[in-house]
């Protein structure tokens, strides 16, 4: 069975990149070499080509870690905007909610964004940003130290869990779910150890 997938309006330089990744395991933005030699997929401009060819692909494990390299790298304050905008239409949950944490904290400096104008076009977003300025990140019912957690921090609370074999992308409310789910029962099964012991 041969299945075509159609990549229009992709460049070749992202499309390989997905496919090196997806084959070698390798997700290292450095190291690549682009066609025209330039370093690897280090732009804000390459990584969000490279989250849309992984999510065209399916690979939605490249597409959280390159969330993160986005997060880590290029949200600022100049860019938080954009990057949230990005990441509401092209359902990145991390790192929308890394963006709209920020813009929801810059206070007043918000409306001096240059792209201020074009957030106001999403009524939704902007109901949300003006939500947590009020009340602050919602916990999803549940008020423990998960709930005060970015979703970059809640993926890194499953490093190291053999138990957390995540099978497919989240939302903040099921991730969250999740994490407390891993955690609780890691903890029933320290206590019954130490019960053993004993």
């Amino acid at each position: 069975i041969q299945t075509t997938i159609p990549l229009p309006n992709l460049q070749p330089k992202h499309v390989r990149y997905v496919l090196q990744c997806i084959y070698s395991g390798e997700t290292s933005f450095n190291n690549h070499i682009g066609d025209d030699g330039s370093p690897g997929m280090t732009t804000q401009d390459d990584l969000q080509q490279v989250i849309l060819v992984a999510d065209k692909f399916g690979f939605w494990r490249l597409k959280l870690v390159v969330e993160a390299e986005l997060i880590r790298k290029h949200l600022a304050e100049d860019t938080m905007v954009d990057l949230l905008l990005f990441a509401d239409q092209s359902n990145c949950m991390m790192l929308r909610d890394a963006a709209m944490n920020m813009t929801s904290a810059t206070g007043n400096a918000l409306f001096d964004h240059p792209s201020f104008m074009e957030l106001c076009e999403y009524a939704d977003l902007m109901r949300e940003i003006s939500a947590i300025r009020k009340d602050g990140i919602p916990n999803c019912g549940v008020d423990d130290r998960y709930s005060e957690m970015s979703m970059m921090e809640l993926y890194g609370m499953l490093d190291g869990e053999e138990s957390a074999k995540l099978a497919s992308y989240m939302d903040r409310k099921a991730l969250l779910e999740f994490v407390r789910s891993i955690k609780t029962r890691g903890t029933i099964d320290d206590e019954a150890d130490a019960k053993n012991d004993n």
